[in-house]
């Protein structure tokens, strides 16, 4: 049962990333590039970027918790890449978020 929820959450990723392309193309020629479209480009990325920043200082904290109060519990490398996996990802859906909602309001 684990492994249909695991292929199913991938799926459902690689298709916002898709989307995610797809929508910024369209946008892109339906804009014609210009000023407008570029700053909520620019205002989008923005929120990724912060996106990050907040997951680097999250593991740094956690970094930092296990480094001073060592504990026995070990995470599979297999589980730590998919996690890993799914937190990028998500953060490119973070962005697409962000980027339709400054396309709508500016």
């Amino acid at each position: 049962m684990k492994q249909p929820v695991q292929l199913l959450f991938i799926v459902s990723l690689l298709i916002g990333i898709f989307y995610n392309g797809y929508y910024r193309a369209r946008k892109q020629t339906q804009y014609k590039n210009d000023e407008r479209w570029n700053m909520i480009q620019v205002e989008a990325r923005k929120i990724g970027y912060l996106y990050f920043e907040a997951l680097i200082v999250v593991f740094s904290v956690i970094i930092g918790y296990l480094v001073f109060r060592p504990s026995s519990y070990q995470i599979p490398l297999q589980k730590a890449c998919f996690y890993g996996f799914g937190i990028i990802i998500i953060g490119q859906l973070v962005e697409l978020v962000a980027l339709k909602h400054f396309d709508k309001n500016m």
